[in-house]
């Protein structure tokens, strides 16, 4: 959940109505991975409340807020900071005691792997102690109680669901008039000869892990004039709903597109395109 925002300190208008305000509470960090490394810092923690320089009261600290770290394969150690933030400090060089900021509480920190977790209540404010007041200079407030640092077992994804690293799809293209050489990619001693015809193939590729629906397809042959679709040169591999050989036209390959229905995880899709080279 979200910190809570430090509470308003008293006002009468001796000072900016700023200067009384509680601070920001933290925010909230999800992270639902496969695999995390390294250690970078994850930062939800709660702001400090502004000091009042007047004969006014402060606000208190905000409170830390969530982070939320579960993968897979874990490594490295981040550093995570859901700590609360300091309460203001209240008219500390004037003449009487006002009511100074307590400290935001600590927030909590939930991961499946080791971390630097900071989770620590915020200090309150002061005031000053001309008056002789009780509690001194601290005049009541208090700092913030601690939050919470979880470890939780490190797991795999429960069969027969998806989380949100796996719900997409992984589409990329080859196109190549010399296919199968080298990855399916143009040589760099390619040649085309004026007024004869090139043949080009695309292949679309889908690495999952979901299965791509309704993907558009487009292409243009920049260059090359008469283009066209060679009938009967669609091929596929693994599951795929290919497009109606009707729509397997260069005017929607370079127009709008060609809609593919369905292309499951580790399928592919390959057609070849004629051109005249002018």
């Amino acid at each position: 959940m979200l910190g809570g925002g430090g509470g308003a300190g008293d006002n009468n208008t001796n000072s900016s109505p700023g200067a009384s305000a509680g601070a920001a509470g933290g925010g909230i960090v999800m992270v639902r991975a496969g695999t995390l490394a390294g250690s970078g810092v994850v930062s939800a923690r709660g702001a400090r409340a502004p000091d009042n320089p007047s004969n006014d009261g402060t606000g208190g600290g905000g409170a830390g807020g969530s982070v939320v770290m579960v993968a897979t394969t874990w490594s490295g150690s981040p550093s995570v900071d859901v700590s609360g933030g300091r309460g203001g400090d209240a008219w500390v060089n004037g003449d009487s005691a006002h009511g100074n900021g307590g400290g935001g509480g600590g927030g909590v920190v939930i991961r499946s792997g080791p971390a630097v977790s900071v989770v620590a209540g915020g200090a309150n404010g002061f005031t000053n102690t001309v008056q002789g007041q009780p509690g001194g200079a601290a005049h009541g407030a208090a700092a913030g109680n601690a939050g919470i640092n979880q470890l939780i077992p490190a797991s795999g994804d429960t069969v027969g669901t998806h989380v949100g690293r796996t719900c997409k799809s992984d589409l990329w293209i080859t196109k190549s008039n010399t296919p199968g050489i080298n990855g399916e990619v143009d040589q760099t001693s390619d040649t085309v000869t004026k007024g004869a015809t090139t043949t080009y193939t695309i292949t679309v590729h889908n690495d999952g892990p979901m299965t791509a629906v309704d993907a558009m397809l487009t292409d243009t042959a920049t260059g090359l004039q008469n283009c066209a679709y060679v009938a009967g040169s669609l091929q596929t591999t693994g599951t795929v709903m290919p497009p109606a050989t009707s729509a397997l036209t260069y005017a929607n390959l370079s127009g709008t597109g060609v809609k593919i229905p369905s292309m499951a995880s580790g399928s592919t899709l390959s057609f070849r395109i004629q051109c005249d080279v002018p």
